[in-house]
């Protein structure tokens, strides 16, 4: 190894141990950021979700209460009085007597 050799790693092992927590902690900077970045993703997309689930909950919850108003309103206009209408009253009814039939002929 030459002088200058030499010296250039010298120079350069010094710099490394000076400079090493600095571009280390550029580094973890940057990593730190770039997960800060995955962690409001990850987290928008959770809540995101969840929204949805809720909006979905209360638009079914929406029409269970119209369909139970629908029926409520139905079940009460209905009985056993008015079931029946005048047409079903003057129907003819056929009477028709059964005979039992004998296989022994």
């Amino acid at each position: 190894m030459s002088g200058k050799e030499l010296v250039y790693t010298i120079i350069g092992i010094v710099l490394i141990i000076l400079l090493g927590p600095t571009i280390l902690s550029i580094f973890g900077t940057v990593i730190s950021f770039i997960f800060t970045i995955v962690g409001i993703i990850i987290l928008l997309t959770v809540l995101g979700v969840l929204y949805l689930k809720h909006k979905a909950k209360k638009q079914f919850k929406s029409y269970d209460q119209s369909y139970s108003q629908y029926n409520k309103g139905y079940r009460n206009k209905t009985n056993s009085e008015n079931l029946y209408t005048a047409e079903d009253e003057e129907s003819v009814i056929i009477d028709v007597d059964y005979e039992d039939i004998d296989d022994s002929k």
